[in-house]
């Protein structure tokens, strides 16, 4: 407000009517000389518009507590608009302490019987008596208004967490230079919270007289009047204020009147307030100390942590708080001064729409919604598994419709709990607004809370607390919706920039000081013990379900021990078919897979013949008289649809990918006579996707007979050669078959699995061994045989007419143009003589299972025990029929070979003694469980329950490794040691065949482990002692951990992770070392145990003999290549790839700079110099080797002044080795003789882990 000339302050001030008013009437200085002469003609404009709301529509009886929200008490962001040079500041303390000496004044004249008369100045004036209701423009109820007010909180709160949530998916993509989630939220909610609290004319025709002007319009109009105006004859009255003057008094009742409209309650505490999250903000806070910050590192939504030390997560911790305040603040004004702008084109609501339309449709729309939410919360009719689902709906999809259906069922508990806090809190101490204090500080306990519940690595224990996709989500619910809105950063900034300096710096500092300091007790207790683990409901938009290509049918799903399926109970047609969903999963057993069969269930998901896994078979009998002398079982065929995103209702509809797909082209038709009539194939290929068809193409077979089609059959034709350096990134993509194959059998780099080959048990008949790491490979996936015709020997003829197709050399598709240039051309013909492999067949691969919809029919009326002996059956006949073609099983694993090389070992293996892993044993007591299970809502959790009570009453000490902690297990243990029959409990096994130490040693429980090796392993029974896998206790941990190192599961993907390893969890490490004999081990020991070494001469643990090797040559070439040339132009010129990673101001000043170029060039040389001394190349080590080395003239020093840094060289130095590495690159001349001849390691070959741990992620 301007101060005017001086003068005499008036003595008794007028009261307002009501306290909202006074929370915006600033108290009167002495200096205020034209202010204090404007205060009559303000009266004036506080009468009008008192009248105006009680009669006009938009008028509300609002509860008296209401002035608390200090979104309707805290004075304007901008309390000078007009930029006057002058101007009064308002504080909330003040204006709450006026209100609180109001109330107290009001009861006092009560107490004494009344007040003055009407006429007194500065006294109260008695009661009006209530005015006649205008008709249409009744006043509403206090009732009514509190309901209008619940509705548009309701509604907004929604509304809000919505976009919280959806600008929280917007704003994570690689590369982001903000990685906190949710600054972005609490940039815009604090930014319509300063727009909202400044703006006059949104709702200014709410506040017009009878005469249908604002105050404000009215004050200019009698300043400006003959009678009162300064341009009037007689000249300006003397005591008469200026219009500036009463404007600025108008302004305030304005905006005093709007704040008790619900729409603008709505806006602001319910939209904005639910926008911004401080227990989110805290939360962020906390993972940058914790250094638990996810950063995003591809598309496709993974993500990784990047590890640093603790100095530097304290100021990632500086850096989140510094930048929310900073950025909220700054969104506060600039939401103001955006209000100010755009004051003459804003539109405002009118009163009759407001109160007629707006407040009573609001009512039911917010009630509608709200329940809605729960009903499509309980039964949403798209889920994968629902009536409307038709394939359309993938659960990677409803993890992300979950996750936001249940925020937004929590989200209105949320924000009418901070309303009311608000409204009975806020008022009890002007200077520190405790209601906005508790909310936030309660709802960072509750998120802490449910964070750790989901992230809680629980083992064998379901995985996680709430367990299953379901309780995950209601847990994110919890999260996103309560604690999202219940908590507030808008509010939470406008009140900062409201209260006076010395209470806003206590306020401030006290709400994330005590925030923080819960926050770190509740999840840094989990995070520093256990760890956090992902959730299963992991479901930003970067992690939706990667989309697969045209539907394709899959034949062979599940073998004996093979990849883990589950069918998420998809109905069953009536047909020769049924559609199910399944969520791959690894064949490398996790924790889950060695221990949750403890609960001695048979069905557990890891069960090839289990009724939750969705199976395809393809058999048929042999023709006649070629069956192999040992197999005298029947066979059947059948198919099973994969439906990614469209079901089949008939087979008929099958073909649609085959009609509408790529052209044929190499087309070959066979007729032959089988089963008395004569039956014609017909053989083509098709090209695939572009995305595919460089490395795969599908090869179709068509068996038709009359000109009626029986049959069909397809497969993938993979050139593996072309795709070594991603081989699991690029067989994930086109269909699930393909997928299950590579992840099951082979490596990221596309060897077979070493297990498969060395492992005592896990090797099987021992026939296969490297030679499955080259050559291309034909996975069949698909085959149908029409129900007459099986038992004819059609079905073999026809997979073996597909097989002969895929053997035949494959011609490979020209990719040049006819003007290619002649370089190009023997380029490519080059490349050709070298792709030989690629192109020949090398093994045809299958992966046997059972036909559900087959079956089903046999199933009706059944018990559970008779089910499962129909599936195994089913199974068996799958089996058999594969191997009567020729297949063999590869090791221990699901999936069959055959081998083109008709001198391969595997040709020599009969079927009889073809190899066939141990089948879990189940009692009816088990299959009663999961019967029980699969009717419940929560199927999982049920399941676990019930499990894990079966597991408790026949194995105790099982349940005990994995539901009590670890120094109360060692106590649990001793006293059962004490027992008479101790020795023979200490040998009893699950049905997977797992001893206590397998599970102690999967639970990371080290006190256990090396208390049982002590106490419990009586000759070695235990440490020995085998389960239904073939892995004793260390190789069961060991298999668990490289499955946690190398892959992880995203919705339906599964995801590389070795490039983001950082080396076990301690607790794993210890648990190695005990069951290895190691009692105290050395440091260099534990670092190998901890980066999985196999040599046992890795530098640092994680540095291999063959990488160093490999490194060390590149390093000494490149300084050697790169210090040829004098030619600054060409130098750069020549060496472009060289310095790729080189900043372009520093790249510019090589052409001209020698010295510059010196000092790049010698990195190298340090580097070699490192790995000399026995050092990794890392950062750390390379500038030490600078250091030492007394550099004259200091020409690397200069680099590094001028900006460089060791990472440009040591980078391209990792990414050159990489890229000519034989598996992991493009190298297409083989094997490095030399460091073939080095000591082999795991680590020999991870490129991104290794240059992780030297400095540079994401490589």
């Amino acid at each position: 407000m301007l101060r005017g000339e001086n003068g005499s302050p008036r003595e008794n001030q007028d009261i307002p009517q009501r306290p909202h008013e006074l929370a915006s009437t600033p108290t009167v200085r002495d200096d205020e000389v034209r202010t204090h002469q404007a205060e009559p003609r303000r009266r004036k404009q506080k009468s009008v518009a008192s009248q105006n709301n009680d009669s006009n529509g938009a008028s509300y009886d609002v509860p008296e507590g209401l002035a608390n929200l200090n979104e309707v008490d805290a004075p304007s962001p901008d309390e000078n608009p007009h930029e006057q040079l002058q101007y009064r500041r308002s504080f909330l303390e003040t204006t709450r302490s006026q209100q609180k000496e109001y109330e107290r004044d009001q009861r006092r004249r009560r107490l004494s019987g009344g007040g003055a008369g009407e006429g007194g100045e500065g006294q109260e004036s008695p009661p009006e008596e209530p005015k006649e209701a205008v008709p249409g423009h009744e006043r509403a109820s206090r009732v009514a208004t509190e309901i209008y007010i619940l509705s548009y909180l309701i509604l907004f709160s929604i509304l809000g967490t919505l976009a919280r949530i959806g600008l929280d998916a917007l704003t994570r993509y690689p590369g982001a230079p903000v990685g906190i989630s949710v600054l972005w939220a609490n940039f815009g909610g604090s930014l319509l919270m300063g727009y909202f609290s400044e703006d006059r004319r949104l709702f200014m025709d709410s506040d017009k007289g009878q005469n249908g002007a604002t105050p404000e319009e009215e004050t200019c109009e009698n300043v400006s009047s003959p009678e009162t105006g300064r341009g009037g004859s007689g000249g300006a009255v003397a005591n008469e204020p200026d219009s500036e003057a009463l404007r600025i008094a108008a302004r305030k009742v304005h905006l005093t009147f709007k704040k008790t409209i619900p729409l603008y309650i709505g806006l602001t505490t319910g939209f904005c307030g639910s926008f911004t999250s401080f227990s989110s903000f805290i939360r962020d806070g906390f993972l940058a100390l914790s250094n638990s910050s996810p950063t995003i590192i591809s598309a496709s939504g993974s993500s990784s942590v990047i590890p640093r030390n603790g100095g530097l997560s304290f100021m990632a911790l500086l850096a989140v708080n510094i930048l929310t305040l900073c950025v909220c603040i700054a969104a506060l004004k600039f939401g103001a001064h955006l209000a100010i702008a755009l004051h003459y084109i804003t539109p405002s609501i009118p009163v009759r729409l407001m109160r007629r339309i707006f407040d009573r449709i609001t009512v039911v729309v917010a009630l509608g919604v709200w329940v809605g939410a729960v009903f499509m919360a309980i039964w949403p009719p798209d889920r994968p598994t629902g009536p409307a689902a038709n394939g359309e709906t993938t659960w990677a999809q409803e993890t992300w419709r979950g996750r936001v259906l249940f925020s937004l069922i929590f989200a209105p508990l949320g924000c009418i709990a901070r309303f009311y806090a608000s409204v009975k809190l806020n008022g009890l101490k002007p200077s520190f607004p405790v209601g906005t204090f508790v909310v936030n500080i309660f709802g960072t306990i509750i998120l802490g809370m449910a964070w750790d519940l989901q992230h809680a690595p629980l083992g064998s224990l379901g995985g996680r607390i709430g367990g299953g996709l379901v309780g995950c989500q209601v847990l994110q619910g919890v999260m996103d919706g309560f604690c999202g809105c219940l908590t507030t950063v808008s509010t939470w900034v406008l009140e900062l920039t409201s209260l006076r300096r010395k209470h806003a710096y206590t306020y401030g500092v006290a709400s994330v000081g005590v925030a923080l300091a819960f926050m770190t007790i509740i999840m840094g207790s989990l995070r520093w013990t256990r760890g956090f683990a992902d959730p299963v409901c992991s479901s930003s938009v970067s992690q939706t379900v990667l989309q697969k290509k045209t539907p394709r049918s899959i034949l062979a799903m599940e073998g004996q021990q093979g990849i883990k399926r589950k069918a998420e109970a998809s109905p069953e047609r009536t047909g020769r078919a049924m559609t199910s969903k399944l969520i791959k999963e690894n064949e490398v057993d996790s924790i889950e897979d060695i221990t949750t069969s403890t609960s001695t269930s048979t069905l557990s998901s890891d069960s090839p013949k289990s009724d939750h896994s969705a199976n395809t078979s393809v058999s048929s009998r042999s023709d006649n008289g070629s069956d192999d002398e040992d197999e005298d079982e029947e066979y059947d065929e059948d198919e099973e649809y994969w439906g990614d995103e469209h079901e089949h209702d008939d087979d008929d509809d099958d073909d649609d990918y085959d009609d509408l797909g790529p052209p044929e082209r190499e087309v070959d038709e066979q007729k032959h006579t089988l089963g008395g009539s004569e039956v014609t194939f017909k053989l083509f290929i098709q090209d695939d996707d572009e995305g595919f068809d460089d490395w795969m193409h599908t090869i179709h077979v068509h068996c038709s007979s009359d000109g009626t089609e029986i049959g069909r059959a397809f497969g993938s034709f993979v050139k593996r050669d072309r795709i070594t350096a991603n081989f699991w990134r690029e067989t994930e993509k086109p269909c699930q078959e393909l997928s299950s194959v590579a992840f099951e059998l082979f490596d990221r780099y596309g060897r077979l699995n070493r297990e498969f080959v060395d492992h005592t048990v896990r090797k099987g008949s021992g026939c296969w061994g490297s030679e499955l790491d080259v050559g291309s490979l034909f996975i069949i996936e698909h085959a149908l045989m029409e129900r007459d015709w099986r038992r004819k020997g059609v079905g073999k003829k026809m997979v073996e007419s597909l097989i002969a197709k895929a053997s035949a050399e494959q011609k490979i598709p020209e990719t040049l143009a006819s003007n290619s240039s002649a370089d190009d051309r023997r380029a490519k013909s080059f490349l050709n003589k070298n792709d030989d492999k690629a192109n020949k067949l090398a093994f045809t691969l299958v992966s046997p299972g059972w036909l559900n919809g087959d079956i089903s029919q046999d199933l009706i009326g059944k018990t559970p025990r008779e089910q499962r002996d129909i599936q195994f059956a089913a199974h068996d006949i799958s089996v058999a029929f594969c191997r009567s073609i020729g297949f063999r099983r590869i090791g221990a694993s699901s999936c069959f070979g055959l081998a083109v090389d008709p001198n391969h070992e595997a040709h020599k293996i009969s079927i009889s003694v073809d190899y066939n892993p141990a089948e879990e044993e189940v009692d009816d007591e088990d299959l009663e469980a999961l019967h029980t299970a699969d009717k419940a809502f929560f199927r999982e959790e049920e399941e676990h329950s019930l499990l894990m009570e079966l597991l408790k009453k026949r194995l105790p000490l099982h349940h005990a490794a994995l539901t009590i902690p670890d120094a109360e297990c060692v106590k649990h243990y001793e006293e059962v040691n004490k027992l008479p029959n101790a020795k023979e409990e200490w040998k009893k096994v699950d049905k997977k065949l797992n001893t206590v130490l397998h599970i102690a040693s999967c639970e990371y429980k080290l006190k256990t482990v090396e208390w049982l090796l002590k106490n419990a392993d009586v000759g070695q029974t235990l440490g020995s002692a085998r389960n239904i896998k073939g892995y004793t206790a260390l190789e069961g941990l060991q298999n668990v951990l490289e499955a946690k190192r190398t892959t992880k599961e995203r919705g339906m993907m599964t995801i590389c992770i070795s490039d983001h390893f950082s080396g076990f969890p301690i607790d794993a490490v210890n648990c190695l070392a005990a069951l290895q004999g190691i009692k105290v081990p050395s440091q260099s020991q534990s670092l190998r145990l901890k980066f999985g070494c196999t040599c046992g001469q890795c530098v640092d643990g994680f540095f291999s003999v063959r990488m160093k090797e490999a490194l060390l040559s590149k390093a000494e070439m490149c300084a050697d290549m790169l210090d040829e040339y004098d030619d600054g132009h060409f130098w750069v010129e020549m060496h472009r790839n060289l310095t790729r990673h080189v900043a372009p101001d520093i790249l510019h000043n090589f052409k001209t700079n020698r010295s510059l170029r010196h000092g790049f060039v010698n990195i190298f040389g340090h580097a070699a110099d490192a790995m000399l001394r026995g050092a990794t190349p890392s950062v750390q080590n390379v500038l030490d080797a600078w250091i030492n080395s007394g550099e004259w003239p200091p020409v690397t020093g200069s680099y590094f002044h001028r900006g460089g840094t060791a990472v440009d060289a040591l980078r391209v130095m990792f990414e050159a080795v990489r890229a000519e590495d034989h598996w992991a690159g493009n190298n297409i001349f083989g094997v490095d003789e030399e460091l073939a001849a080095l000591p082999h390691c795991r680590n020999d070959l991870e490129f991104g882990m290794v240059a992780l741990m030297c400095g540079m992620p994401n490589l």
